[in-house]
């Protein structure tokens, strides 16, 4: 359990100019660069010495202590037991456009030099330091407006993922949510729409090619049909329809609302 008033994280140098999006470095935990990720936790373990970084890439983002079963977007904080496996989350309010800390676990946790026990919810600035158990880090909120270092393939795979499993997105789907993620092709798309989708259209032929991503048929209920895609790793009920249609040389039609409906779900997690 956490003291009753918790010692404040010791101070730690905070790089002012941090680029979020034009770094490198791989996150270890997640296997994701940081490319247009939303923020970053940086700092360290006051007990072991040992540093800790993470970069939020999706939204929300749970952090607890390490365990099996954890979810996909989760924040290893350790083997430590003054966290919880489900201690705390980040989330994006899309009404607000601000940042929210929430806490779950029973020992709490401490933003700016303030004790907030389980149930409580904390707006979160740039620079917030934060402690739970032994660990110090800062919220660090990225600079989202240069050019991501993702490559097309890698962006068109991201948005698969952010659907998740047994959503058939088509280019413009996949455009929309690279859009709304990445300041940066938003802009581009702003200025010349096309070069954004042709660059698209390229990166699912290649990912087609290497059998990355299905082909699923096509999205009806717009003005006319579009071709959609799956990533070869859905282990839907509709993945499974579709390679019975491709077997049987036939193409499938899927409802183009059912897609705009789960697109338009993710897109209200991406900050504007």
């Amino acid at each position: 359990m956490m003291d009753e008033e918790p010692p404040p994280c010791k101070k730690q140098k905070v790089d002012d100019g941090i680029d979020l999006c034009s770094t490198k470095t791989e996150n270890k935990q997640t296997k994701l660069p940081p490319s247009g990720a939303y923020a970053k936790l940086e700092g360290k373990d006051t007990k072991t010495d040992v540093a800790f970084t993470a970069f939020i890439t999706s939204l929300p983002v749970t952090l607890g202590r390490s365990h099996d079963g954890s979810p996909s977007n989760f924040i290893d904080l350790g083997p430590a037991m003054t966290a919880s496996k489900n201690h705390a989350s980040i989330s994006f309010d899309g009404v607000t456009g601000a940042f929210i800390f929430e806490v779950f676990g029973k020992g709490g946790a401490v933003v700016r030099q303030i004790l907030h026990k389980s149930g409580s919810k904390v707006t979160l600035s740039s620079k917030d330091p934060i402690k739970i158990g032994s660990l110090c880090f800062y919220f660090l909120q990225a600079s989202v407006d240069q050019k991501p270092v993702l490559n097309y393939h890698e962006l068109v795979t991201e948005a698969f993922v952010s659907v998740g499993n047994g959503t058939p997105l088509g280019y413009r789907d996949i455009g929309r949510i690279i859009e709304a993620k990445y300041v940066y092709y938003r802009e581009l798309a702003a200025v010349s729409p096309e070069k954004l989708l042709q660059s698209i259209n390229r990166a699912v032929r290649h990912l087609t090619g290497k059998e990355s991503i299905v082909k699923a048929g096509n999205l009806i209920g717009d003005k006319r049909p579009k071709a959609c895609y799956l990533q070869a790793t859905d282990d839907s009920e509709l993945m499974k329809q579709v390679k019975g249609a491709l077997e049987a040389g036939k193409e499938l039609n899927h409802d183009n609302a059912t897609t705009d409906a789960k697109v338009n779900q993710v897109l209200q997690a991406f900050p504007s």
